[in-house]
């Protein structure tokens, strides 16, 4: 008796993914819903945390997650703030802490905080090249983008 008594809490426990189309995997307590091709995020007690607006939602990763609305991307925390407006024409997933961007013809990089360093495609273009013969390495140029921030 009792098996069943847990298994009809579990199932009524869980009644809310029949509202949804699709329901994801938990990432950092937190999944991905489809409903009528917009996407949100709920906890595992199925209580929304953001309501399905994005047309995307990636999974989070160090508390943000990537989202994309009206072909415009940034990034959200787990409360559904957006920490990096979605205003980018895209965004890279964050890597040492920086996400690459890409902004009306512009590219650049953006902070975990949103702070924000854009380039222009040539700047872009000759700094890839500097890379690219080893006259600097990419951490040298992480370390001169976090200190350009700073600044």
């Amino acid at each position: 008796m009792k098996l069943k008594a847990k298994a009809y809490l579990r199932i009524a426990a869980e009644e809310w993914r029949d509202k949804y189309d699709e329901v994801g995997h938990f990432y950092e307590g937190l999944a991905q819903v489809m409903f009528k091709r917009k996407y949100g995020l709920v906890n595992k007690q199925g209580t929304e945390v953001v309501p399905p607006k994005y047309d995307f939602v990636d999974d989070f990763h160090k508390g943000l997650a990537r989202v994309r609305l009206y072909d415009k991307w940034g990034y959200i925390d787990k409360k559904g703030t957006e920490v990096v407006p979605v205003k980018y024409d895209y965004a890279e997933k964050f890597r040492d802490g920086l996400s690459e961007v890409e902004l009306d013809d512009k590219v650049g990089w953006v902070t975990r905080e949103g702070k924000e360093l854009l380039l222009t495609k040539d700047k872009g273009t000759q700094i890839i090249n500097l890379i690219e013969l080893e006259i600097i390495t990419k951490k040298e140029l992480i370390n001169w983008v976090k200190e350009q921030i700073v600044k």
